[in-house]
């Protein structure tokens, strides 16, 4: 049956999923709050401004964003029905039960199976975390399932290289009786992420789940307002609650106090490579989307106020694939006249371990980070590493000893660090030394491999 549909939102949100729609679905209009983009089209089928919803004959609006609350609210204030509305997961999964496309390795079925749930599978770092996850406990003898509604095709590619089995499951996380069938043939779950919270409360009922939170503050409003009214939270105290930091441990309990919550850093894999030599500049990159969040600015801001010697010593690689139009646009505009400056897109897994052969120096300047792991690859590659107060790597910095600690958004604290590196940069080798024993200490997957084995021993999930 053919639904008609208007798309609440015409950007990467959209671009990146559209592929997902269900193939009864009729678009019929887009509508977008960006005077630029009203009055255009998209595959012929015009945008127009939300004011006009009323006029538009539609089944359903589909909200494109990743922050569609605002959208849901203002939608409303426009008379639209709360039946109408849709978060784009929510259709896809409302039209999507049963369906399961299976990307699976030539390896052999042990006895005890680990299914995990992520929202989507792609290089970003909560993505990252949880395939480190599956690599650790594939190493103790587990099958292994990842599964995800969405996936990008190159990064499955990398998965399946791993030995780990990937589904696609366009109805996750709205799941319902077809899906908790063939859940339950795993022995346990590892929900990651918030966003999964439909999951566990559906899939807690016996008891064989944990669920694990990497979500900076400003992901929780948007989360809850798509996910949090439909959950139990009675049934809370019975799951295993686990934070990858106490800022992603704090976020939560901001929500729902009271919880029993506990920490699980990840481990990743050591592939330390001996750094190139003889490169004529020292080169800093800054790894991660661009984006607000990942706050660019904060580091081209200090840079620019290096001096002419200093800034002809450096070379800055912006690392990371667009996370909106307009920021890209304004990062560009900032570094038009600085040389030193340069924008690359998103890299994949072994793409990075290259670059980090030609790297010096690591900086996470994010407005909030639960935990950055291109610092804990800066410290893995015995790199000098700078982050800031609002990360939770920093629990594990010591300033002037394994890296440097700035205070969040203080421009000039980031200067400073940045200059007594460059001005001290070939003698900073015991800090070195000390960066790769804060990875061995805390971050080796052979350390995260035995906190799994730990969580799984405790739900009596043996071998």
């Amino acid at each position: 049956m053919i639904t008609n549909v208007v798309i609440f939102g015409t950007g990467l949100y959209y671009l990146r999923r559209n592929h997902t729609l269900p193939v009864e679905t009729n678009i019929i209009a887009f509508i977008d709050n960006d005077i630029t983009v009203q009055g255009k089209s998209i595959d012929d089928i015009l945008i127009y401004a939300p004011s006009v919803v009323s006029e538009l004959n539609y089944d359903v609006i589909i909200l494109a964003s990743i922050n569609p609350i605002q959208m849901r609210n203002q939608l409303i204030s426009l008379g639209v029905l709360k039946e109408k509305i849709m978060f784009w997961e929510q259709f896809v999964s409302s039209r999507s039960h049963g369906i399961i496309k299976k990307f699976e390795v030539n390896i052999e079925e042990v006895s005890k199976k680990i299914l995990i749930l992520v929202p989507i599978i792609n290089y970003a770092g909560g993505f990252m975390t949880a395939l480190y996850a599956a690599i650790a406990l594939k190493r103790k003898g587990y099958y292994i399932v990842i599964a995800a509604p969405l996936a990008d095709n190159n990064t499955i590619s990398e998965v399946k290289e791993y030995g780990i089995n990937v589904w696609i499951c366009p109805a996750l996380p709205y799941i319902e009786e077809v899906e908790l069938n063939w859940i339950q043939d795993f022995d346990f779950v590892l929900a990651n992420s918030l966003q999964n919270m439909l999951c566990v409360d559906k899939i807690n009922r016996n008891g064989k789940v944990m669920w694990w939170l990497h979500e900076h503050s400003r992901q929780y409003k948007n989360i809850i307002g798509q996910y949090g009214f439909e959950m139990d939270f009675s049934l809370l105290s019975y799951n295993n609650i686990f934070a990858v930091s106490e800022i992603a441990k704090n976020n939560f309990l901001k929500y729902y106090p009271n919880q029993n919550i506990n920490i699980l850093t990840f481990g990743l894999p050591d592939f330390y490579i001996k750094p190139k030599s003889n490169h004529e500049k020292i080169i800093i990159a800054i790894i991660g989307n661009i984006s607000e969040l990942k706050n660019q600015k904060e580091l081209i801001n200090a840079l620019k106020q290096l001096s002419p010697e200093e800034i002809n010593k450096i070379e800055c690689w912006i690392i990371g694939r667009d996370g909106g139009k307009k920021y890209r646009e304004e990062i560009e505009e900032m570094i038009k006249d600085i040389e030193q400056i340069k924008i690359y897109g998103e890299k994949s897994r072994k793409e990075i371990e290259s670059v980090f052969q030609q790297i010096d120096i690591v900086v996470c300047s994010s407005l909030e980070e639960t935990m950055s792991i291109s610092i804990i690859e800066g410290l893995m590659n015995k790199k000098i590493c700078i982050t800031n107060t609002n990360t939770g790597i920093s629990d594990f910095i010591q300033n002037n000893e394994n890296g440097f600690i700035y205070e969040a958004e203080n421009v000039a604290d980031l200067i400073s660090k940045l200059k007594y590196t460059i001005q001290n940069f070939e003698s900073l080798d015991y800090m070195r030394r000390k960066a790769r024993n804060t990875y061995d200490k805390y971050f080796s997957m052979e350390i995260f491999a035995d906190n799994l084995q730990k969580i799984l021993e405790k739900n009596s999930i043996r071998m």
